[in-house]
């Protein structure tokens, strides 16, 4: 009868940690959902910005997807926000303010490679990567939360 308490213990604490670590395919996909818009005017922006989805390293010549995007204002007068939903790291996209005439090319992501899927017993090895930069019309941002955009 002792045995069967410690071989259920066992079992039991067994389950429990292997249930606290992560499971394959845990790490998360490498893509950011918000753009913000530096230094524009509302009258710039409403109703006036198109983001066009092109698939990457294909120098902005094969159109996967366009459409009008919704901008917000925020507690900033200066900035306005674009919530675009999961976008992938792996097309290029190009903002267009359809007022200013102007055109915004948002490519050469990167990333950091992250750990994921980590337990505090044991590391099943299962890494990723986060979002750290990318580029717009040529020139290097660090990605911190959104993609900036500015005028």
């Amino acid at each position: 009868m002792k045995a069967w308490k410690i071989l259920t213990g066992l079992g039991a604490a067994a389950f429990f940690f292997a249930a606290c670590c992560s499971k394959k395919g845990a790490c998360p996909a490498i893509e950011f959902n918000t753009i913000e818009l530096y230094n524009f005017r509302s009258a710039d922006v409403n109703d006036s910005v198109t983001l066009l989805v092109y698939e990457g390293q294909t120098s902005f010549t094969k159109l996967k997807d366009s459409s009008f995007v919704k901008v917000e204002p925020t507690s900033d007068t200066n900035i306005f926000r674009i919530n675009t939903g999961s976008m992938s790291v792996n097309n290029d996209y190009l903002l267009r303010v359809i007022r200013l005439g102007k055109t915004y090319k948002i490519t050469s992501f990167t990333g950091n490679k992250i750990t994921c899927g980590k337990c505090f017993l044991r590391n099943n090895n299962q890494y990723g990567y986060e979002l750290s930069g990318y580029t717009v019309n040529g020139r290097y941002f660090n990605y911190d939360a959104a993609i900036d955009i500015m005028k």
